[in-house]
């Protein structure tokens, strides 16, 4: 088929109706197998990005479109941004952070709130971040940086708990070191060696050690027959019993509240 306007030859189907030259990009009608010399209007898509209507002749018009990504094959445009939905902003979102110490250098770190684990990056050890929630017997020692639940079924005998925080609901013999704080909610007998960052004897409960209790604040409400080194406050509660020394840089004893033994008022390293 012979363009009428510039004498380019193309193939076309049979089928067809109009056609489009190739060389001059002129559109024409087909009768019976030839182009007609006659140009119909035509829509030509631009790239650009505002929404306008140019008539620059009588039988042509061109459209410039506001989404000239619909078309990719008309110059190189950028999608508009696309909103970022809620389930995207959790998805992406950036993760919690948490301080971890080190079971073996002491040295304090940062983990994600997610993390079942991590390294040291001081002395590259490796750190559990587990929790536990025992609700039978355990004799097992625990290692971890997570936190432990000793319910009221759950019983630990003389073993060594290591984690941040531990909470006391059922029996408990044995020594523990914690990087956060300890909470007792039974009353207790301890063995070994409680060392802390938070100790707290609730009312109704006797917490008895055979050690003394290292710790940097202290709340008792209830009964402590122990003796407690703090390198923050003390604070006994009103109706609080203490029988044991205390060593502390503050001491707050309220109105009401027992204490047998020495009182010490010294910042004692941490």
């Amino acid at each position: 088929m012979t363009c009428p306007e510039c004498g380019h030859q193309q193939k076309e189907s049979r089928q067809a109706i109009s056609t489009i030259c190739r060389g001059c990009n002129a559109g024409y009608e087909i009768k019976e197998g030839a182009a007609v010399s006659k140009k119909f209007n035509r829509v030509h898509f631009s790239p650009k990005a505002n929404h306008t209507l140019d008539k620059t002749s009588a039988n042509q018009t061109e459209v410039e479109f506001k989404n000239p990504h619909r078309f990719p094959f008309h110059g190189k445009a950028q999608s508009p941004a696309t909103p970022i939905s809620l389930l995207q902003k959790y998805l992406h979102r950036t993760p919690e952070k948490r301080a971890v110490v080190c079971i073996e250098c002491n040295k304090e770190h940062s983990a994600s709130s997610n993390a079942q684990s991590s390294h040291c990056p001081s002395c590259g050890s490796y750190v559990s971040l587990r929790d536990y929630e025992i609700k039978e017997n355990w004799h097992l020692r625990i290692q971890t940086r997570g936190n432990v639940h000793i319910h009221k079924k759950g019983s630990v005998q003389g073993i060594i708990i290591q984690c941040h925080n531990l909470t006391v609901e059922g029996i408990f013999h044995g020594s523990a070191q914690c990087s956060g704080f300890i909470i007792f909610q039974h009353s207790a007998k301890i063995l070994g060696r409680l060392s802390c960052q938070q100790l707290t004897v609730p009312k109704g409960c006797v917490l008895e050690s055979q050690h003394p209790i290292t710790t940097h604040d202290a709340l008792i409400e209830g009964e402590l027959i122990s003796a407690i080194i703090a390198t923050g406050t003390v604070t006994i509660e009103k109706k609080a019993v203490v029988i044991g020394d205390v060593t502390a840089a503050n001491i707050v004893i309220q109105p009401g509240a027992k204490q047998q033994g020495m009182i010490t008022i010294n910042q004692v390293p941490r």
